[in-house]
């Protein structure tokens, strides 16, 4: 295992505490949150997500998430 390995794990490790501190889970975070934009914006708050970090996740949660909310509010 190289430096690196662990230098990117002790990250995600800060980025999960954090998350957990402010809002118990991603689900949560996500819940809170009504577009896109808002969820990249809020996940860009945390040490070491940039926008594109930021933006990879939204882009693979985003449709789901936001696309099956709009759907069940419809019915």
């Amino acid at each position: 295992m190289c430096v690196n390995d662990f230098s990117t794990a002790t990250k995600l490790l800060e980025v999960c505490q954090e998350l957990k501190e402010r809002y118990a889970s991603i689900t949560e975070l996500i819940a809170q949150t009504t577009r896109g934009s808002e969820l990249s914006a809020r996940l860009q708050e945390f040490k070491h997500i940039s926008p594109v970090t930021a933006r990879i996740f939204t882009r693979g949660v985003g449709t789901i998430w936001y696309g099956s909310r709009r759907s069940s509010s419809k019915m």
